[in-house]
């Protein structure tokens, strides 16, 4: 049983452009085989699956896009 306070929602989601900020360096990932998934979003934070390699002592960057409205960029 969920003890959450209010109702999970389906949300409509797309990340675009994802990029790793390491040391100086950028990566941008913008090739069809590799993804970057919002599996959980709240007002305490967002979670996070990728299939590549995401170091912890890095920035990870992205473009939002919820529904139909124009993407916002997101730092974590």
């Amino acid at each position: 049983m969920d003890n959450r306070k209010y109702v999970r929602a389906i949300l409509d989601c797309e990340i675009l452009y994802p990029t790793i900020f390491r040391n100086d360096k950028k990566k941008t990932y913008m090739e069809s085989n590799y993804s970057l998934i919002a599996v959980d979003i709240s007002e305490a934070g967002i979670c996070l699956q990728s299939n590549f390699n995401i170091p912890k002592d890095c920035f990870v960057s992205f473009y939002l896009r919820l529904g139909d409205n124009l993407p916002f960029k997101a730092l974590i």
